[in-house]
C-alpha cells in the first residue's frame, strides 16, 4: 500500500505506467504461448510424430515463456527504480517478515505493504495497491500460461 511506503504521487503515476504496459506486454507474450502450445497439441495428436517437429516447437514455447519471465524481471526492477532507498529498505523489511509467515518463496504475501506478489499478480501493482489490476497471471491479470 502507498501508504506502508510512503509512495508520492509521481512514484504512483510511474508504477501504474508500468503495470500498465506490463498488463498489455503479458497478455500478448502469454497468447503468443497459448497458440504455441496449441500448435503444440494439434503436431502430437497427428499419427505420425517425431521428435524432428516437435523438438522445435516445445523449444519456442520454452523461449517464450523465458521471455515473458524477462519482462517481468525488468518491469521490477523499473518498479524498484522509482523507489527511494529507504522505501527499498522498506519492502526488503516487509519482504523478511512475509518469508517469515508465508516461508520461503513468499517474499511479499499476502499482508505485506504491496497485498499478494511484489508488484506481480494482486498487490503494488494490482488490487489492494495503489495502482488497480495485477500485472500477471492470477486474479485481475491475463491468463496463466499452460505448464
Amino acid at each position: 500500500h502507498k501508504q506502508d511506503l510512503g509512495l508520492n504521487p509521481e512514484q504512483e503515476r510511474k508504477l501504474r505506467d508500468l503495470r500498465t504496459e506490463f498488463a498489455k506486454e503479458s497478455i500478448r507474450r502469454t497468447a503468443e504461448i497459448q497458440v504455441a502450445e496449441i500448435e503444440l497439441d494439434s503436431l502430437l495428436e497427428q499419427d505420425k510424430w517425431g521428435l524432428a517437429k516437435i523438438e522445435p516447437k516445445a523449444k519456442q514455447i520454452a523461449t517464450l515463456q523465458g521471455d515473458l519471465r524477462l519482462a517481468r524481471i525488468k518491469t521490477l526492477e523499473a518498479g524498484r527504480a522509482v523507489l527511494t532507498a529507504e522505501q527499498l529498505e522498506k519492502l526488503k523489511q516487509v519482504g523478511h517478515r512475509m518469508r517469515a509467515m508465508g516461508g520461503p518463496g513468499q517474499p511479499m504475501g499476502p499482508g505485506g505493504p504491496m497485498g499478494p506478489g511484489m508488484m506481480m499478480g494482486p498487490g503494488m501493482m494490482g488490487p489492494g495497491g495503489p495502482v488497480g489490476p495485477g500485472m500477471t497471471p492470477g486474479p485481475g491479470g491475463p491468463p496463466a500460461p499452460r505448464q
